[in-house]
């Protein structure tokens, strides 16, 4: 993943250009690489197995977000696991994929997963700007409205609210609304307010 850096600039147009935001991660590459490999991925069940009990009582897979801003990403659900790299972001958002007692599997937008600590965890909502290209932060939630600001790929917004084809959202004193396909960090057909 890309050094995480934050900027904002304005534009010509007067509209608020958001920089690049991303995780921060630390630790080797290739030493990560190689847990990932070794680490089978459990994708979530769907249908009568997915609504087996957990032990928070809460439905997998969904997502949450960092609660503090050094996270140990452990290779076991035990403080004896060792650590296969440390976000450095807190709201980062993650997708619970599995429990075990006060652990969860986490996977993020990159698709590495790894273990932590519950408490480590928190349920406000985040999501990141995906694709390639800069995305409009719209002043209503219609394809042709006034764009209020640009984000770039890797830029994270806290999600206040989502229908089937918008968010709305607030980062860097914005608050506006992007389309949910703009973003990781949703379940595909969920919807809050």
């Amino acid at each position: 993943m890309a050094k995480a850096r934050a900027a904002l600039a304005r534009s010509r147009a007067g509209s608020v250009l958001l920089g690049l935001a991303c995780a921060g991660l630390l630790g080797a590459a290739g030493a990560h690489a190689a847990q990932l490999a070794a680490t089978p991925l459990a994708i979530p069940a769907t249908g009568p197995a997915a609504s087996r009990p957990t032990p928070s009582g809460l439905p997998v897979p969904r997502f949450a977000s960092l609660k503090v801003e050094r996270v140990n990403v452990r290779q076991g659900p035990s403080n004896d696991s060792a650590v296969s790299w440390v976000y450095i972001r807190k709201g980062w958002p993650v997708e619970i994929i599995a429990e075990q007692d006060v652990w969860r599997r986490i996977r993020d937008q990159d698709g590495q997963v790894g273990w932590v600590h519950s408490k480590l965890l928190d349920g406000a909502r985040t999501g990141v700007l995906q694709g390639t290209s800069m995305q409009a932060i719209r002043v209503k939630p219609e394809p042709n409205g006034r764009p209020l600001a640009w984000a770039e790929p890797g830029v994270m917004v806290k999600l206040r609210a989502c229908d089937p084809i918008w968010c709305e959202v607030e980062g860097h004193n914005i608050d506006g609304f992007l389309e949910r396909t703009a973003l990781w960090g949703l379940l595909p057909n969920e919807t809050f307010e």
